[in-house]
């Protein structure tokens, strides 16, 4: 029998199924599934060759397993080129789901399913070690079941890697929004999955030499939504909601539905520099408990202070640089204004606006939530190590915005994701626990998801949904926000 109708004999078994997990909660269902390669079968592996590894348990192989597929789903910015194909590994959260976890990738490496990265010495802080599948087992993942419930309880438990939590994400109840992940969900599988292999072709004419890795790890949030894996979760660090909507590449969007209908994102424009003008106004700042938040990501006392001080002289707010950041962030054309000051000085490269555009975003994040010292990491393509250069896109953001490069540099003293991790919660406290809520509460019949800064809801409903996260985002940051809905329709999202 072969793994196509493998696979589509253990889906009409679930057919009925919607595995609906809110990792928050630390709900423990009976089942757990993870994704292996379809050549590999783990009973015959463990019959063949037994593992000498104390409290040794086959779902604990599978999980360990599923982790090369599942790791880079979630680090949105990891390059395969760039790793090899390598996925790195963190010790902390891996020890607190299987503590013999050393053991059992030392076993896989012995059995040739794996390999460990060997030119990269791990250092605690700053490189885990990395894995990747033998090229034997580079395969389309497939679907398994983990049934050992303490396992699956440290699956779902919410982990994260500091000491402890910053935000408790079990006082702030999303039911309103989980309850439609549902089985009114459509997905097209088959289109969906047509569309990735004719990227990875394209992808392996052009030359990239890790295409197909890639095409399996982008296969498998496809797969979750096939199976109707819905795993939600909401972050102690910041308070965000990911889902598989956070985790599916964009261009894949249209192959969903709600009940036929087609979906629509209502999304802040430039929501970050948005947000971050929440923390240059005396108003704005007391409103939103910003002080509190400073105070929760980076609390050493002289940077609430110094900030608040900064804010309460009248003439702050009224500063050229001030005035000039406030209208690119309020127009709605920030990235696409800041990337022609970039080309201007030629530290980008002129090309189509969609490129300076996305330049721009790139240098302004690193302003946002890059170090404080003024240069950015360039990662050795061979190697995988770092070194650092001038980071001339924030050096031209000091000089043009001066007074708003200090207020974020001073909240990053000493903790550097600090700002982040603020405009991070901000935004969940606005869209999550203030526009969904109302939503949810005015007209309970209307679907909605959230994808970070964006919610998206059915065509119909679009323009109800924009006016109320306007109205939530006049109320909290004193200006109006410019809203897009970007409608997830097929034909917008050809493979080039």
């Amino acid at each position: 029998m072969t793994t196509e109708i493998l696979e589509k004999d253990q889906l009409e078994k679930d057919q009925n199924e919607v595995l609906l997990i809110n990792t928050s909660k630390q709900n423990t269902p009976e089942k757990y599934y993870v994704y292996l390669p379809n050549n590999l079968c783990v009973d015959t592996l463990v019959e063949n060759n037994p593992p000498d590894i104390k409290n040794f348990h086959k779902d604990k192989l599978k999980y360990i397993i599923s982790l090369l597929y599942s790791i880079p789903v979630r680090l949105k910015d990891y390059d395969f080129e760039l790793n090899r194909g390598y996925i790195p590994m963190n010790s902390e959260v891996l020890k607190s789901r299987v503590r013999e976890y050393n053991h059992y990738l030392e076993y896989l490496c012995d059995q040739g399913i794996i390999e460990r990265r060997s030119n990269v010495k791990y250092l605690a802080g700053k490189y885990s070690s990395a894995y990747r599948f033998k090229s034997e087992y580079n395969t389309e993942p497939a679907r398994k079941s983990i049934t050992w419930k303490r396992l699956i309880k440290a699956i779902c438990r919410n982990v994260t890697k500091e000491e402890f939590l910053f935000v408790d994400p079990t006082e702030r109840n999303l039911e309103y929004l989980e309850k439609w992940w549902n089985d009114n969900i459509q997905f097209d599988y088959q289109g969906a999955k047509k569309w990735l292999k004719k990227l990875y072709l394209k992808e392996r004419l052009e030359g990239k030499k890790f295409c197909k890795r890639r095409y399996y790890v982008r296969l498998l949030v496809v797969k979750k939504f096939k199976s109707r894996d819905y795993i939600l979760h909401q972050d102690s660090t910041s308070g965000r909601s990911h889902n598989l909507l956070t985790q599916l590449k964009s261009e894949l969007r249209p192959f969903i539905k709600y009940k036929g209908k087609s979906l629509v994102a209502v999304d802040i424009t430039n929501s970050q520099p948005f947000l971050s003008l929440a923390l240059l106004n005396n108003k704005s700042f007391e409103d939103n408990h910003i002080a509190d938040k400073i105070e929760l990501y980076n609390p050493h006392s002289n940077i609430k202070s110094s900030i608040m001080l900064a804010l309460s002289d009248d003439g702050f707010v009224n500063k050229e640089d001030i005035q000039k950041y406030y209208q690119l962030v309020k127009d709605g054309l920030f990235y696409e204004k800041f990337g022609k000051l970039l080309v201007e000085k030629n530290l980008i490269d002129k090309s189509s606006p969609e490129e300076i555009r996305k330049k721009a975003k790139k240098i302004m994040f690193a302003s946002l939530f890059g170090h404080n010292n003024e240069k950015c990491e360039i990662k050795d393509k061979k190697t995988g190590r770092s070194h650092y250069i001038p980071n001339e896109g924030m050096i031209l953001f000091k000089q043009t915005f001066p007074s708003v490069f200090e207020i974020f540099r001073t909240i990053k003293v000493g903790k550097h994701n600090a700002l982040a991790c603020i405009l991070q919660n901000l935004e969940a406290e606005l869209v999550l626990h203030r526009a969904c809520k109302i939503i949810s509460e005015e007209n309970p019949q209307i679907p909605i998801y959230t994808l970070h800064d964006s919610i998206v809801t059915t065509e119909e409903n679009a323009k109800y949904v924009k006016r109320v996260l306007s109205q939530v985002l006049l109320e909290a940051i004193g200006i109006a926000p410019q809203i897009k809905e970007e409608k997830w329709q097929l034909e917008a999202k050809k493979v080039a």
